[in-house]
């Protein structure tokens, strides 16, 4: 299994969904052109970014938790935020390195900025989204 079917099968579960339509919606993509991002393995980086919160987006792209199991589910705001600043720090690397316009590069590391300012021991909803930027294939 490619590492982008694996990110769609965790994007779906984090949703709450079982169909790509009703992730596209909820991402605000028409469904169509999610399908295809799907069957390209071109992962829709930026919707993502934008309507997840850092616990779920962690979850989605990486697949590590940031609430390991065994804790009870609490864990310190502290180690929250080392997790996410570790995870943040990767990801921009990766996005930095990626084939991707500076406009989409700028969208989603603001959108992880704006994630960052959010208190990430509360599973609130995600931040504001902007609109999309661009369609462009995975990292």
């Amino acid at each position: 299994m490619s590492n982008s079917t694996q990110v769609f099968e965790r994007l779906l579960e984090v949703l709450g969904v079982k169909k790509l339509d009703e992730a596209a919606v909820i991402l605000g993509m028409n469904p169509a052109t999610f399908r295809g991002r799907k069957s390209r393995g071109a992962v829709p980086f930026v919707e993502i970014v934008q309507k997840l919160n850092a616990a779920d987006l962690a979850y989605v792209l990486k697949g590590e938790r940031m609430n390991p199991e065994g804790s009870g589910g609490k864990v310190s705001q502290a180690r929250i935020e080392d997790e996410f600043e570790r995870f943040s720090v990767e990801l921009i690397e990766r996005i930095e390195a990626a084939p991707f316009s500076r406009q989409a590069k700028l969208c989603i590391i603001g959108a992880l900025l704006r994630i960052g300012e959010q208190d990430l021991s509360e599973s609130s909803s995600p931040p504001d989204s902007g609109s999309p930027v661009g369609d462009f294939d995975q990292m």
